[in-house]
């Protein structure tokens, strides 16, 4: 099978990302990537396997001329960001759609523990131990692939004081500073 076209990083060469069944292909051009798209279809049709047609997306940068992409007869979508082992890909790079989902996420995993993490009879030892190996994991998966600006680990450092100020019973209307409070 030929391939959609060979990428440098970091002195590897490399063609696609495999994960289970997830898949991202790489190619100079989109005519390229159509090519071996039609053929991964046609290789896999013959072994009784198909591309769902309505998960594929394709995503193309400013320097990739118009292009209609297709996957048989039906035209796959082009998207501006797609997620990809639970991390959201795009061009621009700009950290905020991660950052929001990465918040809910986290909000999702303390609001569930909420009962033990506002109880005043739960050590604070407790509290910390769970937060630490529950909430966190949420907020800060796959963090050290981040490109950070100082005003978006704020926003990070923000998202976990909020929540460790409810563990403690702290309210902002309190005007407690952070240093105090903990």
């Amino acid at each position: 099978m030929e391939t959609a076209g060979d990428f440098n990083v970091g002195g590897e060469e490399f063609q696609m990302l495999l994960f289970a069944d997830d898949v991202v292909v790489v190619a100079g051009d989109p005519e390229k990537l159509q090519k071996f798209l039609n053929e991964l279809n046609n290789k896999a049709k013959k072994v009784g396997l198909s591309i769902h047609d309505g998960k594929t997306k394709w995503m193309k940068n400013a320097f990739c001329p118009q292009f209609t992409m297709k996957l048989g007869s039906e035209n796959i979508e082009l998207v501006e960001q797609y997620s990809y082992l639970w991390r959201i890909v795009q061009m621009n790079d700009d950290l905020g759609v991660e950052q929001s989902r990465r918040g809910r996420a986290a909000c999702i995993a303390f609001t569930k523990l909420k009962d033990i993490f506002c109880d005043t009879k739960t050590t604070p030892s407790v509290k910390a131990e769970l937060f630490n190996s529950t909430v966190l994991p949420a907020l800060l998966y796959e963090c050290e692939t981040w490109n950070t600006t100082l005003d978006e680990e704020n926003i990070v450092e923000t998202t976990q004081r909020i929540m460790e100020r409810r563990m403690v019973g702290v309210s902002r209307l309190q005007h407690i500073a952070n240093e105090d409070a903990f």
